[in-house]
């Protein structure tokens, strides 16, 4: 804090300078409120710890200043990661850019919100984000899409149409739900309870689910029944358009994946809520685009690659922790003293399998920023890896080096890319340096 001029009693803490940022950074001065600047702000989210500050010292400062206040200050709980507390000192702390990289933007957005009441403390644990994925994401939502437009594209050349002839109870019924579910999707993310609206939206796509599985669309296909088969697919082409619109808000990428899907017409957002929400907002007829599972499943092997990768990093913060606690302790002892617990034998080393490995081609992964796809050649032997090295090398930058593989370690997916080894690679500090070969040497010879 920085003592009063002239009252030594007082001090001025930097909440004072840090809390007008809200004002200045949008246009604040001696005329007041910039016309551009936004304020007040409909909701002020800041942490629980901080209440204090963001709820007594920053209306008092706007009062004084004749300062509109902020509608709503919302103070968010805490996670802890697989029941600890985050923590840089225990080595724990969740890096948000590698879990996009592993899982996607939005699926991360829709597991924060949904896995625990927004403003209470919560736990992250990569098996309950697995399986939010798998349950929710591909099981529900997404296969409430693909299933309904390949059957629109299996049994009607790829056109919706409405048939108004063909409504009936079952159609009733839906309208009723996606109604109910609406009404409590607005009341909830009105009051900030970010949970129970998903839930809401999650009544939508359930409801569909069922009512396709009740019409059962293959079995009109095959007896012929076209209105009522036109009547079930519009209905359940409807349903996701209405599931995207909820979506939108958590999930954004994810809405327009499905608005392209469905071929929605541009500014399909822009409407008003009311009419956003309307069961009967898709068109009476257009033709839809089928394209891949919008989120395909994390099968098992999937999940032990992540498995090992989410243990590496675990492991790799604990050391970094436990040599920040050790510090001094550590002084002095020999480089065999300090690997002592961490010894192979020979015979466990000599199961790895090192191979050089020349670089043909490389390029991103689509929707990861930590993925690079590189095409290697053990000597007439081609393989595809998949290496979390984008953030370090340009692919460019990796053609024609030859380069270290572990050649016998298990194949794994990653991002839907069977990876058939892994590069070797040194870690200094924020640098991350793939390993090389010294001089000319033959692809697939071995490493020993």
């Amino acid at each position: 804090g920085i003592p009063v001029p002239g009252g030594p009693a007082h001090v001025v803490y930097v909440w004072f300078d840090a809390l007008s940022n809200y004002l200045t950074a949008g246009g604040f001065g001696p005329g007041g409120i910039h016309p551009a600047n936004p304020w007040p702000a409909g909701q002020h989210f800041i942490g629980k710890d901080i209440i204090r500050f963001h709820a007594v010292f920053w209306p008092a400062f706007l009062l004084s200043a004749g300062v509109e206040l902020p509608k709503q200050v919302f103070g968010h709980g805490w996670w802890t990661v697989e029941g600890q507390k985050m923590s840089k000192s225990l080595g724990n702390a969740v890096d948000p850019h590698w879990l996009i990289g592993e899982y996607g933007v939005d699926a991360i957005r829709y597991f924060l919100l949904r896995e625990i009441p927004f403003g209470a403390d919560g736990d992250f644990s990569h098996r309950a984000l697995i399986d939010r994925i798998n349950s929710d994401l591909a099981n529900d939502l997404g296969n409430l899409l693909h299933r309904t437009l390949s059957m629109v594209k299996r049994y009607r050349e790829g056109r919706v149409r409405r048939a108004r002839e063909g409504e009936g109870e079952a159609e009733a019924a839906l309208r009723l739900s996606a109604g109910e579910a609406v009404e409590r999707y607005i009341r909830h993310m009105e009051a900030t309870n970010f949970q129970e609206a998903l839930k809401a939206a999650w009544q939508v796509i359930a409801a569909a689910n069922k009512y396709l599985d009740s019409s059962a669309p293959w079995a009109l296909a095959k007896e012929k029944k076209l209105e009522r088969l036109d009547t079930v697919l519009y209905h359940a082409a409807a349903s996701a358009r209405l599931a995207a619109v909820l979506a939108s808000p958590v999930m954004p990428e994810t809405a327009e994946k499905m608005a392209r899907q469905l071929n929605l017409p541009e500014g399909w957002l822009s409407a008003s809520f009311e009419k956003l929400t309307a069961l009967d907002a898709l068109p009476q007829s257009l033709d839809t685009r089928l394209g891949q599972p919008i989120f395909p499943r994390i099968e098992e092997d999937a999940r032990e690659e992540l498995r090992r990768k989410v243990a590496a990093r675990i492991a790799e913060g604990e050391g970094q922790a436990g040599a920040k606690a050790d510090g001094k302790a550590a002084e002095g002892k020999s480089a065999a003293e300090d690997a002592a617990g961490n010894l192979v034998t020979l015979g466990e080393f000599q199961k790895l399998d090192l191979r050089a490995a020349r670089v043909l081609a490389a390029e991103a992964v689509p929707r990861s920023k930590n993925l690079l796809k590189l095409q290697v050649t053990l000597g007439g032997e081609p393989r595809t890896i998949v290496a979390g090295i984008a953030r370090h090398y340009a692919p460019e930058a990796l053609v024609g080096r030859t380069v270290i593989l572990v050649a016998n370690l298990q194949p794994a997916r990653l991002m839907g890319i069977e990876s058939q080894g892994m590069l070797l690679a040194a870690r200094d500090g924020e640098r991350l340096l793939v390993a090389g070969i010294e001089g000319e040497v033959s692809p697939g010879a071995k490493i020993s």
